[in-house]
């Protein structure tokens, strides 16, 4: 059986004070929370090493990051994700994310480290819009304007070290929905989003 393997994990930690100076509406600091990881049965042909890559698992103010690890911690219990290649509970899982929240790295400190994440929403000409003021709003910011599966598509993109771009970021990126049966789901906000940091940090 296959399963995920969990070699790094980072939590970047944006202050209230240097939020709310980005005028947007929060009441609370803000975290990312990367994690570089891989599949146990996937390998890097120039290194014979599981291949890896960084994600971003949660963004948000503390309780909604824990809300999801939360979530995410319930693949330990099936033996889907390890620690470092090691048998782990979902409490060791989450344990191990809260101790990364409890020392976070400035936004600062992961650009000085090669740390980017970067977020993208992409949206259809044609799709209809769940909601409107917040489309309105997401306009009015620069985009480019492509095309995917023959549909004209406007893409957006973030850079998510920035305060002002992740808070813009966690307000839209909702509005990039899928189909599932009858029903338009939000995107998982670790598929709009792509992160890179140097092999030795």
């Amino acid at each position: 059986m296959s399963y995920r393997i969990v070699f790094r994990q980072m939590a970047i930690l944006f202050p209230f004070d240097d939020v709310a100076r980005t005028k947007r509406l929060t009441y609370d600091s803000q975290y990312l929370l990367l994690e570089e990881g891989g599949d146990n049965n996937l390998f890097d042909a120039r290194t014979n090493k599981v291949a890896r890559d960084w994600t971003v698992l949660a963004a948000g103010m503390h309780w909604q990051v824990i809300g999801t690890v939360t979530k995410l911690a319930a693949a330990a219990a099936g033996g889907s994700l390890r620690l470092r290649n090691r048998q782990t509970t979902p409490e060791g899982y989450i344990g191990a994310i809260r101790r990364h929240l409890a020392d976070p790295i400035a936004p600062d400190e992961a650009k000085r480290q090669g740390v980017r994440v970067n977020g993208t929403i992409t949206i259809g000409q044609d799709e209809v819009i769940y909601d409107p003021k917040h489309y309105e709003r997401l306009a009015e910011r620069n985009h480019t304007e492509t095309s995917r599966d023959g549909q004209a598509v406007k893409v957006w993109t973030f850079n998510l070290l920035d305060p002002g771009d992740l808070l813009d970021f966690l307000t839209f990126h909702t509005l990039e929905q899928y189909q599932v049966q009858a029903t338009r789901v939000p995107k998982s906000i670790w598929n709009q989003t792509a992160a890179w940091a140097p092999d030795v940090l």
